[in-house]
C-alpha cells in the first residue's frame, strides 16, 4: 500500500480536524484519534519490539529550508517499554514530550506507565528511593543518627529562590502540606534544613557563628515598599562543632524601630536555657513539678513601702497551689 500524507491548508485560527463523539465515562467509550504502529508491512504487520517509537505528534515551524520548509520544533511521542507477547490488550509505554533537539542531549520529559514523571533538573518518583535502615535495637543517636544523604524525590539546584507559592482569596487552605502515614510512632513526617560550607562537590564543616537556616516573616508596610521585613527565627551554631555534636541555638529576631539593626529578643540554647532579653511577661498559671534549689532574697524595704501596685500570681509546685505577691517598685504611695 502506498504511503500518503494528507495536508490540510487552513488559516491560523481554523481547526482543520474536529472529531465529535459520545463518551461513556472515564475508561469507557470516548471519541479519540488513534495512531497505530507495527513492524513488518501494512499488509503483513508484525509485533512491535521493546524500544520502538510507536507514534509522534510533531510541532513544526516554517523556516523556508530546501526540501522540507517546515522544521521540527516540539513533539509528543510514545516508546514501548516492554517485550510484547502476542494477543495482549495493552502495552506499557513511556510518553515523551520535549524539544526536537532535546532527543540528542536527553533533555526531555518522560512519563512512564506508572505515571512517574522525569524531567531534566526535577525528578519525581513514587516511593522508589530506599535507604539503609538503622539498628533499631539502639537509640538513633547511638546508631549513626538520622540519614540525610539518601536520594530525595525532588531535587532543585539553585542559587536563588527555589519555590514561590502565590495565592489569592485565601480560604484557610494550607499553602504547603505534608501528609505522613505510618503505624510506627517514631516515624513522623519531618523537614530538614541542612547547611554546609564548601561546595556540593566538596562540602566542609560549619564553624561557630554560622547560620544554619532562617525563617523570615515579611509584609507590605507602605505603598512605596514592595515588602518589609518583620521578624526572623534563626538557627545559629553557638560553639565549635564536634563529631556527634552541633551546638545550636534558636533565636527570635526583630527590630525596635524603622530600619534599625535586627536584635535577638528570645534565645533558646542547645542546653535548654531560655533567655528573654527584655523580660518575660505572663498572666497564666505556671506549673513547676520539681523542687527548685533557689537562693532566697529579701525584698528591699524601701521598694515595698513605695509599692502602690500589688499583684498576686498563682503557681503550682509539686501539686501544691501557692499565692505569690508581686510589688511594683518606684511608685509614690497612696492612702
Amino acid at each position: 500500500m502506498e504511503s500518503k500524507s494528507s495536508i490540510f491548508e487552513t488559516r491560523g485560527n481554523d481547526t482543520p480536524l474536529f472529531v465529535r463523539g459520545l463518551t461513556g465515562g472515564f475508561k469507557k467509550n470516548q471519541p479519540s484519534i488513534k495512531i497505530g504502529s507495527s513492524r513488518g508491512t501494512l499488509d503483513n504487520p508484525k509485533i512491535c519490539a521493546k524500544g520502538d517509537q510507536i507514534g509522534v505528534l510533531k510541532f513544526t515551524a516554517y523556516t523556508g529550508a530546501e526540501g522540507e520548509s517546515y522544521a521540527n520544533a516540539g513533539f509528543v511521542s510514545a516508546v514501548v517499554k516492554e517485550d510484547i507477547t502476542e494477543g495482549q490488550k495493552t502495552v506499557n509505554a513511556d510518553l515523551i514530550l520535549g524539544c526536537i533537539n532535546g532527543i540528542y542531549t536527553g533533555e526531555y520529559v518522560s512519563v512512564n506507565e506508572k505515571g512517574v514523571l522525569n524531567a531534566k533538573g526535577i525528578t519525581i518518583e513514587n516511593d522508589q528511593h530506599r535507604h539503609e535502615e538503622r539498628d533499631k535495637t539502639k537509640p538513633w543517636w547511638l546508631s549513626g543518627g538520622t540519614k540525610y544523604d539518601y536520594p530525595v524525590p525532588i531535587t532543585i539546584k539553585t542559587t536563588s529562590t527555589g519555590i514561590l507559592i502565590s495565592q489569592t482569596n485565601n480560604f484557610k487552605q494550607p499553602s504547603m502540606r505534608f501528609d505522613s502515614y505510618d503505624n510506627n510512632p517514631l516515624k513522623a513526617g519531618w523537614t530538614a534544613y541542612n547547611r554546609f560550607r564548601g561546595t556540593p562537590q566538596n562540602p566542609k564543616p560549619l564553624e561557630k557563628g554560622d547560620f544554619i537556616y532562617a525563617f523570615d516573616w515579611l509584609g507590605k508596610s507602605t505603598e512605596e515598599q514592595p515588602w518589609e521585613w518583620g521578624m526572623a527565627q534563626t538557627a545559629v551554631v553557638d560553639d565549635d562543632p564536634q563529631h556527634g555534636f552541633m551546638p545550636t541555638s534558636m533565636n527570635w529576631v526583630t527590630r525596635s524601630s524603622p530600619l534599625s539593626k535586627p536584635e535577638v529578643r528570645v534565645k533558646i540554647s542547645n542546653n535548654g536555657m531560655l533567655t528573654a532579653y527584655t523580660g518575660i511577661r505572663t498572666d497564666k498559671i505556671e506549673t513547676i513539678n520539681e523542687t527548685l534549689d533557689l537562693p532566697l532574697q529579701e525584698a528591699n524595704s524601701e521598694d515595698v513601702e513605695n509599692a502602690t501596685e500589688l499583684r498576686y500570681f498563682k503557681t503550682k509546685i509539686k501539686g501544691e497551689n501557692y499565692i505569690i505577691p508581686a510589688y511594683k517598685s518606684g511608685c509614690t504611695p497612696t492612702s
